[in-house]
C-alpha cells in the first residue's frame, strides 16, 4: 500500500557514519492477503461466539442505545461509526505512547497507509522499543474491548472488538517477523524503506 506522509518538513535517512543495513520487514502481497481473511475471519469468530455460545441478542446494545439516548437508526449508524474511528484514533495514540520521548517532535511523522492513519518514527530506535510500541495497543486495549463484548453482548460491542482486532493484524505480524531478527539491534524506518544495525557475528 502507498504511504502518504502529511507534513511538509523532510524525513531522513540514517547516518552514514554508523553501519546501516537496508532491512526487509514489510509485509508482503501473501502476508497482506493472509492479513485480509484472517480479518473476514475474525468477525465470524467474534458473531460467533457471541451469538452461538453465549446466546447473545444481537441487537442488544442497540437496543439499549436507543432507549438510553432517544436516538434512531440513523442516529445509532453515526453514533457507531464515531465509534470505529476513536477505536482507531486510541490504537494509535497507544503507539505514540510507547515511542521514545527524545526527539519525538522531530521524528514523528503522520502517514496515511490505504485509508488508515498512522505515526512513522523516523529516527533511530532500538529493536526491542519497537517490537514493544507495535505489541502495546494489542495488550492493552484487548482486554478492554473483550470485556465491553461480554458485558454487552451485542453488534456494537462485537463491531469495536472486530476493528481493533483487524487493527492489530499488521503490527503483530511485523512482531513476529522482527522477534525472530535476534541478530537486528536497532532499527531505523523511512516509511516505504527500513534499515538495521545488527549485532556482529
Amino acid at each position: 500500500m502507498k504511504l502518504i506522509v502529511l507534513s511538509s518538513r523532510k524525513r531522513e535517512k540514517p547516518p552514514m557514519e554508523e553501519d546501516w543495513q537496508p532491512l526487509n520487514v514489510g509485509i508482503s502481497v501473501n502476508e497482506s492477503r493472509a492479513i485480509s481473511y484472517a480479518t473476514v475471519f475474525s468477525f465470524f469468530i467474534i458473531v460467533s461466539l457471541l451469538f452461538m455460545t453465549l446466546k447473545a441478542d444481537i441487537l442488544n446494545d442497540i437496543s439499549l442505545v436507543r432507549e438510553t439516548l432517544g436516538i434512531g437508526t440513523l442516529g445509532i449508524s453515526i453514533l457507531v461509526f464515531l465509534a470505529i474511528v476513536l477505536t482507531t484514533v486510541i490504537h494509535e495514540l497507544l503507539h505514540l505512547i510507547a515511542f521514545p520521548m527524545r526527539n519525538l517532535q522531530k521524528s514523528l511523522f503522520i502517514c496515511i497507509v490505504g485509508v488508515s492513519p498512522c505515526f512513522l518514527y523516523n529516527n533511530k530506535i532500538s529493536r526491542a522499543r519497537f517490537l514493544w510500541v507495535l505489541v502495546s495497543p494489542f495488550i492493552f486495549l484487548t482486554p478492554i474491548y473483550i470485556y465491553l463484548t461480554l458485558a454487552f453482548s451485542g453488534l456494537i460491542s462485537a463491531l469495536l472488538l472486530f476493528t481493533h482486532i483487524s487493527s492489530c493484524f499488521g503490527d503483530l505480524v511485523l512482531f513476529f517477523k522482527l522477534s525472530r531478527r535476534s541478530d537486528v539491534t536497532h532499527l531505523w524506518s523511512y516509511g516505504d524503506q527500513c534499515w538495521a544495525i545488527q549485532k556482529n557475528m
